[in-house]
């Protein structure tokens, strides 16, 4: 599981991310509904699934990376 964390102030989430972020194998975004973003506020988080931690870590990684590089 890898959070998925506000970078930037905004009275509005900015989800462009989230399409390419559900076309990785393997990966669940679960957003928690907040529609304001302040910095490191935790806006949901990814998980993933697999037999290898390492690659399961870095797809999670990138993952909640494209939805938050909006966020």
């Amino acid at each position: 599981m890898v959070n998925i964390l506000g970078r930037r102030s905004s009275d509005r989430i900015d989800l462009r991310g989230l399409p390419e972020a559900l076309r990785i194998p393997g990966v669940a975004v679960h957003l928690y509904g907040k529609m304001q973003v302040r910095p490191g506020r935790k806006m949901g988080h990814v998980t993933a699934t697999g037999s290898d931690p390492e690659d399961v870590r870095q797809r999670a990684e990138t993952a909640a990376d494209l939805i938050a590089r909006y966020l």
